[in-house]
């Protein structure tokens, strides 16, 4: 799978849920590097792609979790 189409998954994913995370990139898309995708969106296409550690469980792991806020695909 070529980067356009990486990050043109990605992007509709954010865009339909808001969030995304390394293992729903994996899972979902088979994506091992989201954060090359989501620098793209944050510098080529100015997209306000917030990253975050967000707890998971009781037990005190994180997982890093970016959240759209904002832009519009493939204004460039």
């Amino acid at each position: 799978m070529n980067k356009i189409s990486q990050l043109r998954k990605v992007a509709k994913h954010l865009l339909s849920k808001k969030t995304i995370n390394t293992w729903d990139a994996i899972q979902l898309y088979n994506i091992t590097r989201l954060g090359a995708l989501v620098h793209t969106l944050r510098h080529e296409y100015d997209w306000e792609v917030k990253g975050e550690w967000l707890p998971t469980s009781l037990t005190g792991s994180k997982r890093y979790v970016y959240t759209y806020e904002g832009g519009e695909l493939w204004e460039k």
